[in-house]
Formats: structure tokens, sequence, C-alpha cells
């Protein structure tokens, strides 16, 4: 008996813990966090004339969200008059504070918000860094159409048969649906 009890209860946390997560379509309720760039605070609803957010969970404490920083870049530089925008979130955590994020914001041509609290980590359920949600708009509403890796070769971007992210974003430009909506990310876990 007492090992059905704890079989109903593992299944009921897991449920729980799934009905949590991030879902394809799931529409994207205002936030405001700190742009650490312009140190102006900035809003969800400040992008409502974009198409397309990519949102990418980022820490400079992490190789792997440095392996990705030049071609996140020179991405956000290809759609830069189109009318999709990049936004870099910076979790909070003991080794990354709002001071040490705002060191690396110097000369940046994305927005860094920083999630203070990780309300944005909670909202997203992002588990690691660098780890991206692309959200569309419509009818005024922000929807998750992509989330997780970037592609599929963290190391090297010459070796790259999947690029992710890129091929999510002009597959909406396109009206397409998106062939993979999700991709398990690689990167750093977020330390809560």
């Amino acid at each position: 008996m007492k090992n059905i009890f704890l079989f109903v209860s593992m299944i009921f946390f897991i449920s729980i813990q799934t009905n949590a997560q991030t879902q394809i379509n799931q529409k994207v309720e205002n936030f405001t966090a700190l742009n650490l760039v312009d140190n102006k605070m900035m809003n969800l609803n400040d992008y409502a004339k974009e198409q397309i957010l990519v949102l990418i969970f980022t820490s400079a404490n992490c190789p792997y969200s440095k392996f990705y920083q030049e071609r996140i870049e020179k991405l956000a530089q290809k759609y830069v008059n189109s009318p999709v925008k990049f936004v870099f979130i910076v979790p909070e955590t003991e080794q990354e504070t709002q001071e040490e994020a705002k060191k690396n914001t110097k000369n940046a041509k994305i927005p860094y918000i920083f999630d203070k609290g990780q309300v944005l980590v909670n909202k997203f359920s992002a588990s690691k860094t660098p780890e991206v949600f692309v959200l569309q708009q419509v009818s005024a509403f922000f929807f998750i159409k992509y989330f997780g890796a970037i592609d599929d070769n963290a190391q090297s971007a010459e070796d790259v048969n999947n690029p992710y992210l890129s091929n999510a974003i002009q597959q909406l430009l396109d009206k397409k649906n998106i062939d993979i909506a999700n991709q398990k990310p690689t990167g750093c876990m977020i330390k809560k």
C-alpha cells in the first residue's frame, strides 16, 4: 500500500511539473525588466510593432553562451531592417549579479535585460544558457513558436547542420509551419 501511495504521488508530482513547462503556442503575458544597455525599464509591450521577438537566455559565465555570442549578433544583424528583434536575458544568480551583468554589455547592439529574481526563467521554464524562445505576435499578443537550442553545434559554427533558430525565424516570416518547434538546448544549467 505504501508503494502504491508513493507511485501515485510521483505521478502527480511529474504531471504538475509537466504542466508548468513551456508549450508551443503558449501565450506570453507582458513582463517588465531592466535593460542593462540603456539602464531603462523595458517590457514586452515595447515590441508591439514587431512580428517576431527572439529572447535568448545568456550568461557571461557560461562558455556555451560565449560560443554563440557572435552567431547571435550576426543573425540579429541579418534581420536588423525586418520585423524581427532580439533581446538577451541575463538571469540573476550568485555569480551573475546586476553589476556583473552590466559589465558585459559594453558596445552591445542587442538589448540585455536583467532577470532579477529569475522571474523570466520561471515564466519560460528556461533551464540553460544559452536557450532561445521565439515569440510571434498574433492579434496584439505574443505566442511561443519555438524554444530550445540555437543550432546543433555549440562549438563550431562552420559545422552546423541544423540551424534551428534561423530556420524557425525564416519559416515564421514565410508564414510556414516550423519544422522543428523545440530542440533540447546545449549549455550551462541556470543555477537557481
